[in-house]
């Protein structure tokens, strides 16, 4: 569960984390769901850009393979460019 505002009276906010105040004066943080969902979507970039990477490999063969056109190549390897497009424009507008 993602908090947008402190529960309780002696929590205060510390950049992405909530802090809570000890009645010591002393912070302790409490743990995140920021780090999961920072670990998932780097990993979902990860694999986004291995994916890109291997087709501009294996494109050759494939074209071979299935008798497709230049055109048809540049299609294909354009989709990633779409992909990306698409995502910014629906993330740019919400």
């Amino acid at each position: 569960m993602i908090k947008t505002m402190p529960t309780a009276p002696d929590m205060t906010w510390s950049g992405a984390k909530a802090v809570e105040v000890k009645e010591s004066g002393m912070e302790t943080s409490e743990t995140s769901n920021w780090d999961g969902l920072i670990l998932g979507l780097f990993l979902a970039y990860a694999l986004c850009d291995l994916d890109k990477v291997n087709l501009s490999v294996a494109i050759l063969p494939i074209s071979l393979r299935f008798g497709l056109t230049e055109s048809d190549v540049g299609i294909a390897s354009s989709a990633f460019f779409w992909g990306y497009m698409l995502t910014q424009l629906a993330v740019a507008t919400f």
